[in-house]
């Protein structure tokens, strides 16, 4: 969820992250990966860990996706044709400072006097074409939608299930429009589905975020957030 603080409790530490996410949209008349709380609101990111970047066309079959790095931030050549478009951007090993209580981008064993740390994946896939047939992508967490949502208006449900390393994960919260602070939030059943009302005429983003703890190591902790984006279908345009 937007701006909402998620504590993951890795041995006595408690580490508090600010929520992010990631997704692709034009920016400036490019198709850029962007990063942060809102469509106005973006943070710079290390392009190195920008990773797993494909497309598929509108037929399903893989496509050539080239990204231009720039100095702190992505960008796509061209979308033209495409039909999904996903990107997974690595942030590292985060760790609380324990004296000052700033967040370290280093494994907590890297930190003098942390007891814990975490590694934080986003990952964003976002449906281009109304034509092409969902599929998982092989996220290590992602938002599986059963239709193409580009096929649907504002206000018509989507059913989405989410995957954690391709299984359904339950009680999943799923953010119906992450850039809404207001915006309501939808359980997964035990079998991993939800049904969302898709919340905008245009650029739609659902995100959902999972965090893990390693039993046998306090500083591999890992979260996770996915994002799911498309633009909705307007009243006037007709089903293909």
């Amino acid at each position: 969820m937007k701006k909402t603080l998620l504590a993951l409790s890795l041995g006595l530490l408690a580490v508090e992250v600010s929520a992010h996410a990631l997704w692709i949209a034009q920016v400036n008349g490019a198709p850029t990966v962007s990063f942060g709380h809102t469509g106005t609101n973006t943070d710079a990111y290390d392009v190195g860990g920008i990773k797993n970047t494909f497309a598929l066309k509108a037929d399903g079959s893989k496509a050539e996706l080239k990204a231009i790095a720039k100095e702190d931030f992505v960008v796509f050549e061209s979308l033209e044709g495409l039909g999904i478009v996903t990107a997974t951007l690595d942030e590292g090993y985060m760790t609380e400072d324990p004296k000052t209580g700033e967040e370290i981008n280093k494994r907590g064993d890297q930190v003098k006097g942390a007891t814990s740390s975490f590694r934080v994946l986003n990952y964003t896939v976002a449906y281009q074409n109304p034509r092409i047939k969902p599929q998982a992508l092989g996220l290590g967490l992602e938002i599986l939608p059963s239709v193409n949502p580009a096929s649907l208006k504002q206000g018509e449900m989507l059913k989405v299930q989410v995957l954690l390393d391709g299984k359904a994960l339950a009680d999943a919260q799923v953010n119906s429009y992450y850039f809404d602070a207001e915006a309501k939030t939808y359980s997964t059943d035990k079998e991993g589905f939800a049904s969302i009302p898709v919340a905008t005429n245009e650029f739609n983003i659902l995100d959902v975020e999972h965090e893990i703890e390693d039993p046998k190591d306090p500083f591999e902790g890992l979260v996770q957030n996915s994002s799911l984006t498309f633009r909705a279908k307007h009243s006037g345009e007709h089903k293909h």
